[in-house]
């Protein structure tokens, strides 16, 4: 009787966990549609205000700070999501250290990309827009780490309104700086300026505080975590973003704009759908506690659930 209790229990909590799954899913590919579409409404306005030089240059500085920024994606999160309860203060205190050298190193990497680009290319306007970006990065350590623990509580309702009402804000504002003649800014500056939406948005209610009386977690370890995760994740920003450097190196800005139009405008859910696969699926992986086939067997069990259900 007690086994047939267990086995029970057993179905009922992976049912459970397989319906929480597909509803955290359900949220961020709901955030990623909603970005989508302000995404083509945005695109259609932008055809109609800039032309495809001003496009180039926008698209120059927003690769650069794509292939900068990757480098925030180094699995340090990662490491904060899946540390165990009890390890939990101290590995997000390291983070927290951790980011901050992080995010400064590249506000001074970017700034530097941002003036060699305008000698090399003899517009100091990417240069500006390249370094107004980097003011990103100066935004970011302040809320990184409650993001990261909101992940990891698997909170992606909230997650996702923040994400959606950024993306929203980006869209409005950009198509709202094309209209008024802001040109190639009109596509730059709203990315800064909506970076405190974001840092509101995961810092309210507090799902984090600083608490250096819980001591720090060794650098080392997570450091030996984040690296694959790291080179993962250039490995992908490359493939993403290369073929806007080789187009611009040898075909020129005007060039650039129009292949840039192109992919924006193409850009479609797949990716979308994908990102939001993953960032619900690592979370609740790292929660359910299991090693080896059990884990394999849980991943496809929940795959194939969330599937079905979305």
């Amino acid at each position: 009787m007690l086994k047939i209790a267990r086995r029970k229990y057993s179905r009922i909590r992976r049912a459970f966990a397989g319906a929480r799954l597909a509803k955290n899913i359900g949220w961020l590919a709901g955030a990623e549609m909603v970005s989508r579409l302000g995404r083509i409404v945005a695109t259609i306005i932008l055809a109609r205000s800039l032309d495809a030089a001003t496009f180039g240059v926008a698209a120059l500085a927003l690769t650069v700070f794509e292939l900068t920024r990757i480098f925030t994606e180094n699995g340090i999160g990662a490491a904060v999501i899946r540390a165990p309860e009890k390890e939990f203060q101290a590995t997000a205190n390291t983070a927290y250290r951790l980011m901050w050298g992080v995010c400064c190193i590249l506000i001074a990497v970017q700034l530097l990309i941002g003036v060699s680009i305008a000698v090399l290319y003899a517009n100091p306007q990417i240069g500006w827009m390249i370094c107004a970006l980097s003011g990103v990065f100066l935004i970011m350590p302040f809320g990184v780490v409650h993001a990261y623990t909101l992940q990891r509580q698997e909170r992606m309702k909230r997650l996702s309104i923040v994400t959606a009402s950024q993306s929203v804000s980006d869209h409005i504002l950009t198509a709202g700086l094309a209209l008024t003649g802001f040109g190639a800014w009109a596509i730059v500056l709203p990315k800064l300026l909506t970076a405190p939406i974001w840092l509101i948005g995961v810092r309210i209610g507090k799902p984090w505080k600083y608490d250096k009386t819980a001591g720090y977690a060794p650098i080392n370890g997570i450091l030996q975590f984040s690296l694959p995760v790291l080179l993962s994740e250039l490995s992908v920003a490359m493939r993403e973003q290369i073929d806007k450097v080789l187009i611009s190196a040898f075909f020129g800005l005007e060039m650039l704009g129009l292949y840039y139009f192109a992919f924006n405008a193409g850009l479609g859910l797949s990716t979308s759908l994908n990102r939001a696969l993953t960032s619900a699926l690592y979370p609740f992986l790292c929660r359910a506690d299991l090693s080896g086939q059990e884990l394999k067997a849980t991943f496809g069990r929940m795959l194939s659930s969330t599937g079905v259900a979305l």
